[in-house]
């Protein structure tokens, strides 16, 4: 009698996490029913490809530079909890976005020391590839940070353990015991953060509205649907976000791959 009901409630609770998540993508799977055959027709094909990939790679590139500078924090706070840091880490996610592309024109403007320093250097931020890649590095990074620091969080700690035991440090520990495990967790949460910085519009409409300088010149991806949305009507609007979204969802899928064990599907 008992498996009898625990077999109903799991039923039950399968299909509210169902309905749960049909309701959470009702949007995206709306775009992709609607846009999916403008696409196919052609229609919003007009520099798509170029604006896709630029958000696709610039999106890789702030994830990667994400990964470099904010590793090792991910690690040193899961094993040392901090609550000041922990919400200095999520700040950007908390606030509007165009309000971390206002702080970067404010502090790399050339007007400003910093700026005028970087721009002598030759290092230009506004509608180039480097602007558009930094503020997605800006808002990209807390996502990266959560996501990484939950990974070392849910890591066996034998090894680690093992290693202080013979005598080495936090740092050698590090490199020599954690990272060499963590190589799929870090590359999850790259391909997480890529995602976010993939659906980026604020920050990038004021920073980098169109890309001029750089390996690839289009409007990032976001941008380009707004104005499509804008100037073109619904559906080349629509057709575009189509596009955004399988290639979002192809990388959001490789990224649950990557993850720690979790199954493809039901």
């Amino acid at each position: 009698m008992i498996k009898r009901e625990n077999g109903i409630y799991c039923g039950v609770m399968r299909i509210a996490a169902l309905i749960g998540i049909i309701l959470m993508s009702l949007p995206v799977l709306v775009v992709i029913v609607y846009g999916a055959p403008l696409l196919v027709r052609g229609v919003g094909l007009n520099g798509l490809a170029e604006s896709i990939e630029l958000t696709l790679v610039s999106s890789l590139l702030a994830a990667a530079m994400d990964a470099a500078l904010l590793t090792p924090a991910a690690y040193f706070f899961s094993r040392h909890s901090a609550s000041v840091a922990d919400s200095i880490a999520d700040l950007p996610a908390s606030i509007p976005h165009p309000v971390i592309g206002i702080a970067i024109v404010l502090a790399l403007s050339p007007t400003t020391p910093i700026g005028a320093a970087l721009a002598d250097l030759g290092f230009k931020v506004f509608d180039t590839f480097s602007g558009l890649s930094l503020a997605l590095m800006a808002v990209s990074s807390p996502i990266y940070y959560r996501s990484a620091r939950n990974f070392f969080e849910s890591m066996p700690r034998e090894q680690e353990e093992y290693a202080h035991t013979i005598g080495m440090d936090e740092v050698s520990t590090f490199i020599k015991v954690v990272l060499p495990q963590s190589i799929k967790g870090i590359a999850s949460s790259v391909l997480v953060a890529t995602s976010r910085a993939m659906s980026e519009f604020g920050s990038v409409a004021i920073v980098a509205y169109y890309v001029l300088t750089g390996p690839i010149r289009a409007m990032p991806a976001s941008v380009m649907i707004y104005n499509s949305y804008s100037y073109s009507g619904v559906g080349a609007a629509v057709s575009e976000s189509a596009a955004l979204v399988l290639v979002g969802l192809a990388v959001e899928l490789v990224s649950r791959l990557l993850g720690w064990g979790r199954r493809l599907w039901w």
